[in-house]
């Protein structure tokens, strides 16, 4: 009997490792799935020499020279001495949109149906996030898709031209997140300047957010749209649209601009265009002479 033990004990061990090891390496990953998945960690910048990468829940992620991206998890936050907290910067995941400012890691976007846009035709803006302060090459990769850089948006944000195609390949970098880590059309929503945001009133139809003009006031606005062999669609738009023409289409770095006057009405239809990029309302300007003179007096 005795000689059967240690049979009975290696086929144990056997079992074990056979069984519970492979359990545990599954744990292992799906812990580690869960982690990525809800940014357990802080997205930390620091110059060369702050942080050391071989202590447990520092790591290296993207090298920059002078100073690198790190992912710290909560507990190594914790231990960073108050010199080393001094020297880092958390990354803010925040789009610094004037009508939408959001954190994209964690808000949804919420605006009104008729200003939404989820699947565009052909065609159109763009809006992306990189994980961190953006590199040359990571741009490149973006052109790889087929998409068009306009220009950069706080925080490590950056306006692209795009079509069907090249959505579908941004979505997938975002959706790997390694150097890209969002990735939606630009919202019509975005493209409206804050009176004319205050010139039009939210409404409950069925339940469904929506907006609508207020009224047909005709107002004076600067239209701004991206220059582009295509743009031949919205200028027709906005010459049948315009009640009164202030001044021609002027180019100005990637874009083109125009004054016209338009009824409230027609807001809606002008920011749902795909490459409209602003609509905002010119003021008349006033004489403050007077009344500077008078508080210089007083």
């Amino acid at each position: 009997m005795k000689k059967l033990i240690p049979f009975k004990f290696l086929a144990a061990l056997l079992l074990l490792l056979i069984f519970v090891l492979p359990v545990a390496s599954q744990k292992e990953a799906t812990q580690k799935y869960e982690a990525q998945a809800s940014n357990d960690f802080y997205k930390v910048v620091a110059d060369a020499g702050v942080l050391d990468s071989a202590l447990s829940g520092v790591t290296l992620w993207h090298d920059y020279g002078a100073f690198a991206l790190y992912k710290v998890t909560e507990g190594a936050m914790s231990n960073l001495s108050i010199a080393q907290r001094e020297r880092i910067v958390v990354v803010d995941d925040s789009i610094k949109i004037d009508a939408y400012p959001f954190n994209t890691q964690t808000e949804s976007i919420d605006v009104p149906i008729n200003l939404s846009l989820t699947n565009p035709k052909g065609g159109a803006l763009h809006l992306v996030q990189f994980v961190g302060p953006m590199k040359a090459s990571w741009l490149d990769m973006v052109r790889a898709t087929g998409a068009k850089p306009i220009h950069y948006i706080n925080s490590n944000g950056y306006l692209v031209w795009a079509n069907s195609a090249a959505r579908a390949k941004l979505d997938i970098l975002a959706s790997d997140g390694d150097f890209l880590q969002f990735s939606m059309p630009y919202q019509p929503y975005f493209k409206l300047g804050q009176s004319i945001r205050e010139r039009i009133e939210n409404v409950d139809e069925s339940n469904d957010k929506s907006i609508e003009a207020t009224d047909s006031e005709i107002v004076p606005v600067t239209i701004q749209m991206y220059k582009h062999d295509g743009g031949a669609e919205t200028e027709a738009l906005v010459d049948k649209v315009a009640v009164e023409r202030i001044s021609k289409w002027a180019p100005i770095l990637r874009y083109q601009n125009i004054i016209v006057k338009v009824h409230a009405s027609d807001f809606v239809t002008l920011a749902n265009r795909p490459d409209v990029v602003w609509i905002g309302e010119r003021f008349e300007r006033e004489m403050m002479d007077a009344a500077q003179g008078f508080i210089i007096a007083g």
